[in-house]
């Protein structure tokens, strides 16, 4: 998860570099139409988050799961390990 969330934020500070510099002096090149940039760079770093996130977001999930299970089967041979002493 430390690996995703670090390429998320390397991804998101080149999006913001990339759209702090002026090439040119036109502030065109970054206006997004139909929800996609002109510049394609910046379209693919977005891209590129998107995924990023939406793989963070399964793989959170998926932690908290098994967590769960954990705790369950924790629990479950506690009380085992337990009616076996007695």
């Amino acid at each position: 998860m430390d690996h995703l969330r670090r390429e998320n934020e390397q991804v998101t500070e080149k999006l913001n570099e990339l759209q702090m510099q002026d090439n040119d002096g036109q502030q065109d090149n970054f206006k997004v139409e139909g929800g996609r940039s002109q510049n394609p760079e910046i379209h693919q770093l977005h891209v590129k988050i998107q995924s990023a996130q939406k793989l963070y977001e399964k793989t959170t999930e998926m932690h908290k799961k098994v967590e769960l299970t954990n705790t369950n089967v924790r629990d479950w041979l506690s009380r085992i390990i337990k009616k076996v002493d007695q």
